[in-house]
């Protein structure tokens, strides 16, 4: 029965796998980030603190334009375009026939009622804190600049040749050699 040979972990062995599961994440991400626009899932940065210590600034809010607006309840976290055009995250407190009437967890007052349906974008899914400020420096010129920097060098060291392999040296089959008796059955 052959033996497998286990391959050895040397370190640019890992560094190659390294950077393919790197790539790969990024891939994944990508394919994510196209997916949820699809479904209506949007990104958002909080830039206040409004909301904290719930949903901390910095965070990237995962916002679900598609939850319909006749479905927010009490305690539901929504997003708002304010009067001034900006967007606005905030709990949801009470829903009437008026609209909705939002407040910051942070704050002490209401907001009264600040969303309605032509304003509503839609429902918080999920926050991830402190991936907003990322976001921000990403787009920045030299953030820019360093993001595609690093992925060039990551899909040219993904696919970097291995490097010259060790040529084994071409044996020539040696002459058995055989016990008398296997000599003499031979020449029979």
């Amino acid at each position: 029965m052959a033996k497998h040979r286990r391959r050895r972990w040397t370190p640019a062995r890992v560094f190659r796998r390294l950077v393919s599961l790197l790539l790969d994440l990024i891939l994944i991400v990508g394919l994510a980030a196209i997916g949820g626009t699809l479904l209506g899932v949007r990104p958002y940065v909080v830039e206040s603190g409004s909301m904290e210590p719930a949903i901390r600034t910095g965070s990237v809010c995962l916002i679900s334009a598609r939850t319909d607006y006749d479905r927010v309840q009490a305690g539901d976290v929504v997003c708002f375009e304010s009067a001034v055009g900006k967007k606005v995250i905030h709990r949801a407190v009470a829903v009437t026939p008026e609209g909705i009437e939002t407040k910051g967890d942070a704050n002490e007052a209401s907001d009264g009622v600040t969303t309605t349906r032509e304003n509503y974008i839609g429902t918080v899914l999920v926050s991830v804190a402190g991936l907003g400020y990322a976001v921000y420096w990403m787009q920045t010129p030299q953030g820019m600049v360093i993001c595609i920097a690093v992925l060039l060098i990551l899909f040219i060291l993904a696919w970097e040749p291995t490097g010259r392999r060790k040529r084994r040296a071409v044996r020539k089959p040696r002459a058995q050699k055989h016990s008398g008796k296997q000599r003499d059955k031979e020449r029979v």
